[in-house]
């Protein structure tokens, strides 16, 4: 992805999206805390699940999503294809993956880990298609 405009758009409706399918889990969770603030995503489980905090940040240098987990680590994402040939009906987030594979996304991990620790299943919001 050559251009910084570019990459940020993109980068930020990842980031839109997995802030907004967390509202589900926010919801569900008393202490829960999510922010979303420029470009850095952190969610927080909060008192019931302690230690479980996610930063999830744009690294715009690297044009990578970079990703740090109480469960899996540090990780880097980097996006995949071409923007002009996004299939809108998919979720953005899903053409960030990770650099160590190539296969992992970056809404699947997020959905994956959440799941995993709470039970609650983050829900891609209608109003997160791409633009």
């Amino acid at each position: 992805m050559e251009h910084e405009l570019t990459f940020h758009k993109v980068a930020d409706r990842a980031l839109e999206e997995l802030y907004d399918g967390l509202g589900t889990v926010e919801a569900k969770l008393d202490d829960c805390d999510i922010t979303l603030s420029q470009g850095v995503l952190n969610v927080s489980l909060g008192d019931e699940y302690p230690g479980k905090s996610w930063v999830i940040n744009k690294q715009t240098p690297n044009r990578q999503i970079w990703w740090s987990s109480p469960l899996s680590g540090p990780r880097r994402y980097e996006f995949e294809g071409l923007v002009s040939q996004m299939d809108t009906t998919l979720p953005a987030s899903t053409y960030w993956r990770c650099t160590k594979d190539r296969k992992e996304d970056l809404w699947n991990k997020m959905k994956e880990e959440i799941s995993s620790i709470t039970g609650v299943v983050m829900a891609r919001s209608q109003s997160n298609k791409m633009k």
